[in-house]
Protein backbone atom coordinates (compact mmCIF):
# COMPACT_ATOMS: atom_id res chain seq x y z
CA UNK A 1 0.00 0.00 0.00
CA UNK A 2 2.84 2.22 0.80
CA UNK A 3 4.53 1.83 -3.00
CA UNK A 4 2.39 4.43 -5.00
CA UNK A 5 3.06 7.52 -2.39
CA UNK A 6 6.93 6.15 -2.30
CA UNK A 7 6.65 6.39 -6.45
CA UNK A 8 5.13 9.55 -6.16
CA UNK A 9 7.58 11.09 -4.35
CA UNK A 10 9.83 9.99 -6.60
CA UNK A 11 8.25 11.88 -9.46
CA UNK A 12 7.70 14.87 -7.32
CA UNK A 13 11.61 14.51 -6.57
CA UNK A 14 12.83 13.98 -10.12
CA UNK A 15 10.57 16.70 -11.43
CA UNK A 16 12.01 19.23 -8.90
CA UNK A 17 15.57 18.21 -9.83
CA UNK A 18 14.60 19.15 -13.72
CA UNK A 19 12.91 21.78 -12.69
CA UNK A 20 16.50 23.26 -10.76
CA UNK A 21 18.52 22.05 -13.82
CA UNK A 22 16.28 24.52 -16.23
CA UNK A 23 16.85 27.14 -14.18
CA UNK A 24 20.13 27.01 -13.96
CA UNK A 25 20.85 26.76 -17.70
CA UNK A 26 18.37 29.36 -17.94
CA UNK A 27 20.57 31.26 -15.45
CA UNK A 28 24.09 30.58 -17.07
CA UNK A 29 23.00 31.61 -20.37
CA UNK A 30 20.25 34.82 -20.04
CA UNK A 31 21.26 38.01 -20.92
CA UNK A 32 21.22 39.49 -17.40
CA UNK A 33 23.47 42.26 -18.44
CA UNK A 34 20.70 43.84 -19.14
CA UNK A 35 18.75 44.22 -16.34
CA UNK A 36 20.29 46.27 -13.87
CA UNK A 37 23.38 47.07 -15.32
CA UNK A 38 22.48 49.00 -18.63
CA UNK A 39 22.30 52.89 -17.98
CA UNK A 40 20.52 55.28 -20.81
CA UNK A 41 21.80 58.88 -20.79
CA UNK A 42 22.22 62.10 -22.86
CA UNK A 43 18.91 60.99 -25.48
CA UNK A 44 18.94 63.85 -27.68
CA UNK A 45 16.52 63.81 -30.64
CA UNK A 46 17.86 65.77 -33.72
CA UNK A 47 15.33 66.56 -36.60
CA UNK A 48 16.42 65.81 -40.27
CA UNK A 49 16.64 68.67 -42.80
CA UNK A 50 14.62 68.14 -45.74
CA UNK A 51 12.71 65.24 -44.18
CA UNK A 52 9.85 66.12 -42.08
CA UNK A 53 8.26 63.54 -39.45
CA UNK A 54 12.23 62.00 -39.44
CA UNK A 55 14.63 62.52 -36.65
CA UNK A 56 18.27 60.92 -35.64
CA UNK A 57 18.15 59.96 -32.28
CA UNK A 58 21.58 59.95 -30.47
CA UNK A 59 22.40 58.70 -26.65
CA UNK A 60 24.70 57.03 -24.49
CA UNK A 61 25.31 53.25 -22.73
CA UNK A 62 27.08 52.43 -19.99
CA UNK A 63 27.08 48.96 -19.44
CA UNK A 64 28.11 47.15 -16.16
CA UNK A 65 27.46 43.63 -17.02
CA UNK A 66 28.60 41.43 -19.59
CA UNK A 67 28.22 42.21 -23.26
CA UNK A 68 24.90 42.61 -24.96
CA UNK A 69 23.60 42.90 -28.32
CA UNK A 70 21.10 45.68 -29.49
CA UNK A 71 18.60 44.07 -31.88
CA UNK A 72 15.74 46.78 -32.66
CA UNK A 73 14.19 49.91 -31.68
CA UNK A 74 10.64 50.69 -31.23
CA UNK A 75 8.79 54.51 -30.40
CA UNK A 76 5.02 54.68 -30.37
CA UNK A 77 5.61 58.20 -31.62
CA UNK A 78 6.92 56.86 -34.90
CA UNK A 79 5.93 54.52 -37.83
CA UNK A 80 9.23 53.09 -38.37
CA UNK A 81 12.93 53.08 -36.98
CA UNK A 82 16.32 51.58 -37.88
CA UNK A 83 19.70 51.52 -37.35
CA UNK A 84 21.83 53.91 -39.53
CA UNK A 85 25.43 54.03 -40.27
CA UNK A 86 26.39 50.20 -39.46
CA UNK A 87 29.42 48.24 -41.24
CA UNK A 88 30.84 45.17 -41.10
CA UNK A 89 28.63 42.68 -40.09
CA UNK A 90 26.04 44.87 -38.97
CA UNK A 91 26.21 43.63 -34.78
CA UNK A 92 25.55 46.55 -32.72
CA UNK A 93 27.32 44.96 -29.90
CA UNK A 94 27.54 46.74 -26.04
CA UNK A 95 31.16 45.71 -24.90
CA UNK A 96 30.84 44.01 -21.57
CA UNK A 97 32.17 46.59 -18.42
CA UNK A 98 32.13 49.36 -21.09
CA UNK A 99 30.05 52.05 -23.27
CA UNK A 100 28.90 53.31 -26.16
CA UNK A 101 27.43 56.30 -27.78
CA UNK A 102 24.59 56.22 -31.09
CA UNK A 103 25.87 59.93 -32.40
CA UNK A 104 25.94 61.81 -36.00
CA UNK A 105 29.38 60.21 -36.55
CA UNK A 106 28.68 56.61 -36.24
CA UNK A 107 25.51 54.31 -35.73
CA UNK A 108 22.39 56.43 -35.25
CA UNK A 109 18.40 55.45 -34.55
CA UNK A 110 16.52 57.11 -37.29
CA UNK A 111 12.78 58.05 -36.42
CA UNK A 112 10.03 58.55 -38.88
CA UNK A 113 6.94 58.79 -39.17
CA UNK A 114 6.70 61.36 -36.59
CA UNK A 115 3.50 63.63 -36.75
CA UNK A 116 3.04 66.66 -34.82
CA UNK A 117 5.52 69.45 -33.96
CA UNK A 118 8.92 68.57 -33.84
CA UNK A 119 10.20 71.70 -32.06
CA UNK A 120 13.08 72.26 -29.20
CA UNK A 121 11.77 70.58 -26.16
CA UNK A 122 9.38 67.80 -27.55
CA UNK A 123 10.33 64.42 -25.59
CA UNK A 124 9.86 61.27 -28.06
CA UNK A 125 9.54 58.02 -26.42
CA UNK A 126 12.31 55.15 -27.80
CA UNK A 127 12.57 51.33 -26.36
CA UNK A 128 15.12 49.54 -27.39
CA UNK A 129 15.69 45.90 -27.80
CA UNK A 130 17.85 43.48 -26.98
CA UNK A 131 18.74 39.85 -28.72
CA UNK A 132 17.34 38.08 -25.46
CA UNK A 133 14.63 40.75 -25.82
CA UNK A 134 14.79 42.58 -23.11
CA UNK A 135 13.55 46.11 -23.52
CA UNK A 136 15.21 49.56 -22.47
CA UNK A 137 13.09 52.36 -22.31
CA UNK A 138 14.31 55.98 -22.51
CA UNK A 139 12.72 59.40 -23.82
CA UNK A 140 14.62 61.89 -26.23
CA UNK A 141 14.56 65.58 -26.03
CA UNK A 142 13.93 67.21 -29.69
CA UNK A 143 16.80 69.92 -29.91
CA UNK A 144 16.45 73.22 -31.80
CA UNK A 145 16.73 72.86 -35.74
CA UNK A 146 19.72 74.35 -37.05
CA UNK A 147 21.70 72.96 -40.24
CA UNK A 148 24.93 70.89 -40.05
CA UNK A 149 24.20 71.50 -35.75
CA UNK A 150 26.04 69.20 -34.55
CA UNK A 151 27.32 70.92 -31.39
CA UNK A 152 26.47 67.63 -28.84
CA UNK A 153 28.86 65.76 -30.87
CA UNK A 154 31.50 67.64 -31.08
CA UNK A 155 31.25 68.74 -34.98
CA UNK A 156 30.04 66.75 -38.30
CA UNK A 157 31.54 63.54 -39.12
CA UNK A 158 31.80 64.49 -42.40
CA UNK A 159 34.18 67.33 -41.98
CA UNK A 160 37.75 66.68 -42.81
CA UNK A 161 41.47 68.60 -42.78
CA UNK A 162 43.48 68.24 -45.79
CA UNK A 163 47.11 67.76 -45.18
CA UNK A 164 50.20 67.52 -47.64
CA UNK A 165 50.45 63.66 -48.34
CA UNK A 166 54.51 64.66 -46.96
CA UNK A 167 53.47 65.31 -43.79
CA UNK A 168 50.40 63.38 -43.02
CA UNK A 169 49.99 61.79 -40.17
CA UNK A 170 49.35 58.02 -40.64
CA UNK A 171 48.08 54.71 -38.28
CA UNK A 172 48.18 50.99 -38.16
CA UNK A 173 46.04 48.88 -35.87
CA UNK A 174 46.65 45.51 -34.11
CA UNK A 175 44.31 43.53 -31.60
CA UNK A 176 45.36 41.43 -28.85
CA UNK A 177 42.65 39.08 -26.96
CA UNK A 178 42.98 39.23 -23.07
CA UNK A 179 42.61 35.79 -21.84
CA UNK A 180 42.12 36.86 -18.54
CA UNK A 181 38.96 39.07 -19.35
CA UNK A 182 37.90 38.04 -22.92
CA UNK A 183 38.71 41.83 -23.78
CA UNK A 184 40.77 43.20 -26.77
CA UNK A 185 44.01 45.55 -26.65
CA UNK A 186 43.81 47.81 -29.55
CA UNK A 187 47.45 49.06 -30.60
CA UNK A 188 47.52 52.29 -32.61
CA UNK A 189 50.69 52.58 -34.44
CA UNK A 190 51.08 56.28 -35.37
CA UNK A 191 53.40 58.41 -37.58
CA UNK A 192 53.48 61.90 -37.80
CA UNK A 193 51.54 62.03 -34.83
CA UNK A 194 51.16 63.12 -31.35
CA UNK A 195 48.18 62.38 -28.85
CA UNK A 196 47.11 65.74 -27.21
CA UNK A 197 43.87 65.02 -24.97
CA UNK A 198 45.05 69.12 -23.28
CA UNK A 199 44.51 70.20 -26.35
CA UNK A 200 41.11 69.19 -27.32
CA UNK A 201 38.57 71.76 -28.65
CA UNK A 202 41.62 73.84 -28.83
CA UNK A 203 43.20 75.85 -31.93
CA UNK A 204 44.56 73.20 -34.59
CA UNK A 205 48.40 72.22 -34.33
CA UNK A 206 49.21 70.40 -37.36
CA UNK A 207 50.25 66.63 -35.99
CA UNK A 208 47.85 66.61 -33.12
CA UNK A 209 44.84 65.94 -31.87
CA UNK A 210 43.36 62.49 -30.94
CA UNK A 211 41.41 59.00 -32.55
CA UNK A 212 38.08 58.04 -32.76
CA UNK A 213 37.46 54.23 -32.30
CA UNK A 214 34.44 52.78 -34.30
CA UNK A 215 32.77 48.98 -33.47
CA UNK A 216 30.89 48.01 -36.77
CA UNK A 217 30.81 52.17 -37.16
CA UNK A 218 29.37 52.33 -33.42
CA UNK A 219 31.41 55.09 -32.11
CA UNK A 220 33.43 53.97 -28.80
CA UNK A 221 34.93 57.05 -27.67
CA UNK A 222 37.59 59.22 -28.23
CA UNK A 223 41.09 57.83 -27.98
CA UNK A 224 43.91 59.66 -26.26
CA UNK A 225 46.97 57.24 -26.31
CA UNK A 226 47.99 54.63 -28.04
CA UNK A 227 45.96 51.63 -26.97
CA UNK A 228 42.56 51.20 -26.19
CA UNK A 229 40.16 48.61 -24.47
CA UNK A 230 37.50 46.88 -25.16
CA UNK A 231 35.81 44.85 -23.25
CA UNK A 232 34.24 41.27 -23.94
CA UNK A 233 31.87 41.00 -27.01
CA UNK A 234 28.99 38.42 -27.96
CA UNK A 235 30.32 35.96 -30.64
CA UNK A 236 30.29 37.48 -33.72
CA UNK A 237 33.00 39.96 -36.26
CA UNK A 238 33.64 42.99 -35.62
CA UNK A 239 35.34 45.69 -37.89
CA UNK A 240 37.36 48.46 -35.69
CA UNK A 241 37.87 51.46 -37.58
CA UNK A 242 39.97 54.27 -36.33
CA UNK A 243 39.81 57.80 -37.76
CA UNK A 244 43.23 60.41 -36.28
CA UNK A 245 41.43 63.44 -35.67
CA UNK A 246 42.55 67.39 -35.24
CA UNK A 247 42.27 69.24 -32.06
CA UNK A 248 38.68 70.56 -33.32
CA UNK A 249 37.37 66.64 -34.16
CA UNK A 250 37.79 66.99 -38.30
CA UNK A 251 39.12 63.63 -39.15
CA UNK A 252 42.67 64.08 -40.99
CA UNK A 253 42.71 63.59 -44.36
CA UNK A 254 44.91 63.26 -47.34
CA UNK A 255 43.27 64.20 -50.88
CA UNK A 256 40.08 64.14 -49.46
CA UNK A 257 40.46 60.94 -47.95
CA UNK A 258 40.36 60.15 -43.98
CA UNK A 259 43.91 58.95 -42.57
CA UNK A 260 42.12 55.31 -40.95
CA UNK A 261 42.79 52.16 -40.18
CA UNK A 262 40.65 49.16 -39.85
CA UNK A 263 41.09 45.84 -38.36
CA UNK A 264 38.89 42.75 -37.34
CA UNK A 265 38.01 40.76 -34.47
CA UNK A 266 36.48 37.27 -34.22
CA UNK A 267 34.89 36.05 -31.59
CA UNK A 268 34.03 32.67 -31.25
Amino acid sequence: MATKPRNSLRVLLILGLVAIAAIGIWYATADRSVRPDLTVTDAQATPVMGKDGTIDISLKIANAGGPVVLASASSPDATTAEFTGTEGSGTIAVPGGGSFGLSSDGVSLRLSGITGDLSEGRLIAVTLKTRSGYELATKARTLATKPMDHSMHGMDHSATMDVDASVAPSIALSATKKPDTGGWTIALDTKNFRFAKDLVDKDHVAGAGHAHIYLNGVKLSRVYGPTYEIGPLPKGDYLVRVTLNTNKHMAYAVDGKKVTATTTLKVD
